[in-house]
């Protein structure tokens, strides 16, 4: 039996089940067709034709195994490993660069005694080297991703890699988010580093750890948060002070405070020009490789860039889980809940009106029900909410997110039906890599209309 793989298109979920695919079928021939409105019926046809033709010169060989691929799926998620207390005490463990969040979770990470680093940050080299597995329109964020972690693999090389681990945390939903790990899984094999180890957790399933674990993952979020709030020029000031806290035992609200008051004080002296929130893909917004610095050049002109928060992203994601997973450990899971939006309220009052937080974080939960409902996957949820939310001092809003992402997609065409008359304007950006004069066009344009 020679396989044809009927796709809708080449990004999203198709774009990872083609690389499984491919592995699956071991080298042997196989048609893979994608079909869209424009497709031909003729082109099709033909295509069809010319691959059954190109059979006639292939030697027929069996299978051998018709459980091959429920085996190689099991083989894969089970060489994933879902807790960091599952590697060896002398593992290296690589976090994904995401600025300044990585850095703090390392620091919190060799608190507890884990060998952890970040991954060099993303460059061209990192592209290239990533670009070399895609095969279709994977998101330029998974494609990054690979590049930056086999750009580390070829540096320190084969042998090396027997004690070093990829923490990539996986999540439910309908978005290809939670596929990454599993990619990597199959990269990392076909490539000859089998010794290094995936960990990847369901971020969902945060809370329910040890509540030191919970502490430590919510006052990271928040101090990653305080730091993108903070003026340009003072953010790797405010990260040392961070690092130092978590060094010396005095990581704690107490502290994080202080540290927002003072923010506070110095963005009343500095006279910005516009304020444009930014939102969307978490690992584009918050890295300036991937966005290809538009933030940071927006903010090199004078203008404020308002960083969606990662904390107030994930309460909400642990809010709705909550919800809609209620069991014996749901009134444990809210009252952590509940603490964490405690000191998100508090750190949003010390910032004042420089806080990129909603006064009400429970009215963002009302207004995905009322517009995304259950739609799940790429906080998508969040997303919307965050863009129909409170944006008092807001001039304007602009997304962020991997070309062909399908949330960015689909939310560019909702969220037509859901705007308000207080509604910002909005510039839905995409990127892959390339340069994009018409986007830099694009950007001035609208910063210069607000």
């Amino acid at each position: 039996m020679y396989a044809i793989l009927l796709t809708h298109h080449g990004c999203g979920p198709d774009s990872v089940i083609s690389h499984y695919f491919r592995e699956e079928m071991k080298g042997k021939p196989y048609l893979h067709i994608e079909v869209d409105e424009h497709s031909s019926g003729v082109g099709v046809i033909t295509r069809v034709e010319a691959f059954i033709n190109s059979l006639k010169n292939t030697e027929v060989k069996a299978l051998g195994n018709i459980k091959s691929y429920s085996n190689n799926i099991l083989h894969k998620e089970a060489n994933i490993k879902s807790r960091i207390s599952e590697l060896s005490s002398n593992t290296v463990l690589y976090l994904p660069y995401i600025y300044p969040y990585s850095e703090i979770f390392q620091q919190i990470l060799i608190h507890k005694g884990i060998n952890a680093r970040v991954l060099p940050g993303t460059n061209r080299a990192s592209v290239d080297a990533g670009r070399k597995f895609t095969i279709t329109e994977e998101y330029f964020s998974l494609t990054a991703l690979l590049g930056d972690v086999f750009k580390e693999l070829y540096r320190i090389g084969k042998v090396k890699s027997e004690h070093t681990a990829f923490f990539i945390p996986q999540n439910e939903g309908t978005e290809t988010y939670g596929q990454y790990s599993r990619l990597l899984r199959t990269k990392l094999d076909e490539e000859g580093f089998q010794n290094a180890d995936v960990v990847s957790p369901f971020i969902e399933d945060a809370l329910y750890q040890e509540e030191e674990v919970v502490k430590a993952i919510c006052f990271g979020l928040l101090a990653g948060d305080i730091v993108r709030v903070s003026y340009k020029n003072h953010r790797e000031k405010h990260l040392s002070e961070i690092l130092a806290l978590i060094r010396d035992n005095r990581f704690d609200p107490d502290h994080l405070e202080e540290i927002a008051r003072e923010i506070h004080e110095e963005l009343k002296s500095v006279k910005f020009k516009k304020s444009v929130l930014v939102a969307g893909e978490a690992m584009i917004l918050y890295n300036d490789f991937l966005n290809g610095f538009t933030f940071r050049n927006i903010e090199e002109k004078g203008h404020r860039v308002v960083y969606s928060p990662f904390s107030e992203t994930m309460w909400m994601l642990w809010r709705d889980f909550s919800d809609q997973n209620r069991n014996e450990n749901t009134p444990i899971i809210q009252s952590r809940l509940d603490e964490f939006k405690r000191h998100i309220d508090t750190i949003s009052r010390r910032l004042s009106d420089y806080s990129p937080f909603e006064k009400d974080l429970n009215r963002l939960v009302a207004t995905a029900d009322q517009t995304m409902g259950y739609y799940s996957g790429a906080n998508v949820r969040y997303r919307e909410a965050k863009l129909l939310g409170d944006l008092k001092g807001i001039d304007g809003i602009i997304t962020a997110v991997s070309m062909y992402e399908n949330t960015g997609i689909v939310l560019g065409v909702l969220h037509k039906g859901f705007k308000n008359d207080a509604q910002k304007p909005i510039l839905n950006l995409t990127f892959d890599g390339n340069k994009n004069e018409n986007d830099e066009t694009k950007i001035e344009s609208f910063m210069y209309y607000l």
